[in-house]
């Protein structure tokens, strides 16, 4: 089970807060998922909304349109503290029973709404800053941190910028034939995993990834009764806001 945007905190979602953080530690959970996107002035911060960001600072600026010292100073939903990239990856420092899933909002325009967008441009400069703060750190730490791709090609800008030692594949942004996707994961060895969207997820493509080694993650599950039919159906993990951390699949 993954803490969806590093978990839940007074049933609030998506608050990659360091509060969430910690709470879905206190609920089990050892897999965390974070987003990450560029403030203004570039700096890297943990944050899932790329709109107004009405709710979480009481503003009508986008994230890209605030200074790292901005977004760092407020405090979201008037009461959670908010993170960097050095301080979630202090967190990993700290807690070593946890793995990092790393979500990047890559848009080659960093004022946008969605994050439907691929520029492998943009995943290569935030890459490069993700790897600057990540390569200090002992080779244990960096073992802990899984990139995502977005697109067959990412692995191939990961291998020239960084050296992350695995990464998973999310779909999302990738709007090719399932085929593709399993004859990125059969030449690519450092992808541990496969996400779908429930809408994307294939019982077929499911059972091929499988037989390849690679897990088969589906996002965002909150119900027990849907998780428990796409295990039945192939799926081996969940990334959530409310299943709790030790979920297991009703027989």
């Amino acid at each position: 089970m993954i803490a969806h945007a590093l978990g839940t905190v007074d049933d609030l979602t998506y608050t990659d807060s360091r509060e969430a953080f910690a709470a879905s530690v206190r609920r089990g959970f050892r897999w965390f998922e974070v987003d990450l996107v560029e403030t203004r002035d570039g700096r890297l911060v943990a944050c899932h909304t790329l709109g107004p960001l009405t709710k979480e600072l009481g503003s009508t600026l986008h994230i890209g349109e605030l200074t790292h010292q901005q977004f760092m100073a407020g405090r979201l939903y008037g009461r959670y503290t908010p993170l960097d990239l050095e301080g979630v990856l202090a967190l990993v420092e700290q807690h070593p029973e946890i793995r990092l899933i790393l979500d990047v909002k890559n848009s080659a325009n960093r004022i946008q709404d969605d994050d439907l967008g691929h520029s492998p441009e943009a995943y290569r400069r935030i890459h490069r800053k993700i790897w600057a703060a990540l390569k200090s750190r002992t080779p244990e730490v960096i073992g802990r941190v899984y990139p995502q791709l977005y697109a067959p090609a990412d692995a191939d800008i990961l291998r020239r910028e960084a050296g992350y030692v695995h990464w998973i594949f999310t779909t999302y942004r990738f709007h090719a034939a399932d085929q593709e996707i399993i004859a990125a994961a059969a030449r690519d060895p450092q992808m541990v995993a496969v996400a779908f969207e429930k809408k994307r997820f294939r019982q077929a493509t499911a059972e091929r990834l499988r037989v390849l080694g690679k897990g088969i993650w589906i996002f965002v599950v909150n119900e027990e009764d849907q998780a428990s039919t796409l295990t039945s159906l192939g799926a081996d993990g969940f990334y959530t806001d409310f299943l709790p951390a030790d979920f297991a699949p009703s027989p």
